[in-house]
């Protein structure tokens, strides 16, 4: 049990209301494709032949596959040329600690 959840969402100067809902269709659009209980080491996968999501990879796809936003923290590293390589999963602490992201 989580003590204090959060919400999050993507800051407007991150993603505008049409990429927003770009991914929001996705996500939707994804609905009855079941739960990647594999884990999250892997995950980091989008597209046509993913047939099942867990809740840190379905977001992170919706953005990445509709607008190419990537909500990874470990991938936002690489874009600021820093020597980050994304790791093969995306966790919940990825997508929290995104600079990309704020709780409120």
């Amino acid at each position: 049990m989580r003590v204090n959840p959060q919400k999050y969402y993507v800051k407007s100067e991150n993603a505008t209301n049409h990429q927003k809902h770009l991914a929001a269709e996705y996500a939707l659009s994804k609905d009855g494709k079941g739960y990647n209980s594999a884990g999250f080491a892997n995950n980091r996968k989008g597209g046509p032949d993913v047939g099942h999501f867990n809740c840190s990879q379905l977001v992170w796809a919706a953005y990445y596959e509709t607008s190419r936003i990537d909500l990874d923290k470990d991938s936002y590293g690489s874009w600021l040329g820093r020597n980050v390589s994304p790791n093969p999963g995306v966790y919940p602490k990825d997508l929290t600690g995104s600079p990309l992201v704020v709780a409120y």
